[in-house]
């Protein structure tokens, strides 16, 4: 920090951070809401390691009607599977995957036994796109 007989004190902070339109964000998660209505919401944006500004939406539990909070931990559920493909998918663009190679070829710990003997083995493919007739 320098003092400047003239003025105030300046500081060197580098860059600014981004200007945050908090009514278009509130706008668009109540457009989000209004489409596909939800028991609870959390959405934010974090900037430079920080959250700059969060809205919460409904309850976090149906049970206890606790609100949604910064804090609110919600169950990541089917959205590891994007995840998955994805890093999959980077793989397969690195030529270290092959979409169309049995998938046991690439699962070490888990054994994909195929329902007859006459199905031909699932694929990564199969894996990715929800066709490999795997049940619960």
């Amino acid at each position: 920090m320098s003092v400047s007989s003239t003025g105030p004190a300046i500081m060197a902070a580098g860059p600014a951070p981004p200007r945050i339109d908090e009514a278009g964000l509130r706008a668009r998660v109540t457009e989000v809401l209004d489409r596909w209505p939800s028991a609870g919401l959390a959405a934010g944006v974090i900037c430079g390691g920080s959250m700059t500004w969060f809205m919460g939406h409904g309850v976090a539990d149906a049970r206890t009607k606790a609100p949604v909070t910064p804090g609110t931990v919600f169950r990541v559920g089917s959205v590891t599977k994007t995840f998955t493909a994805i890093a999959v998918m980077q793989l397969w663009e690195q030529g270290l995957v092959d979409l169309d190679a049995p998938a046991r070829d690439y699962l070490r710990s888990f054994q994909l036994i195929p329902a007859r003997a006459s199905f031909r083995p699932v694929t990564v493919r199969h894996l990715l796109t929800h066709t490999a007739g795997i049940g619960y």
